[in-house]
């Protein structure tokens, strides 16, 4: 399992805390995805409607240790039924891995 890493995105805290449980039993790394907006309250609802119109993507931070990895276990909120915009970005930049859900 050590080719595995867990990756998160959180704006509550709950994905946080079950990426961190998760990876306390399985005995794995855990990392962020850094947002770099704030997607928190009405101003990230609005803003993520108008990303989502617009076909824009989310600034995003990633650790050097998820672009080294080979396999990613995910753990994403969904949003509108997708994943949180800013993982959506993540994966752009995650070719030829295998990412778990």
């Amino acid at each position: 399992m050590k080719d595995f890493l867990i990756v998160y995105f959180s704006r509550t805290g709950n994905c946080e805390r079950a990426a961190k449980s998760l990876a306390q039993d399985l005995e794995l790394n855990v990392c962020p995805i850094a947002a770099n907006e704030n997607w928190n309250g009405l101003p990230g609802i609005l803003r993520y409607s108008l990303y989502k119109i617009t076909k824009k993507q989310a600034a995003v931070t990633l650790d050097k240790r998820m672009l080294d990895a080979k396999r990613l276990i995910l753990v994403s909120p969904l949003w509108d039924a997708q994943l949180a915009l800013p993982v959506q970005t993540a994966l752009l930049q995650w070719e030829n891995k295998e990412i778990y859900l």
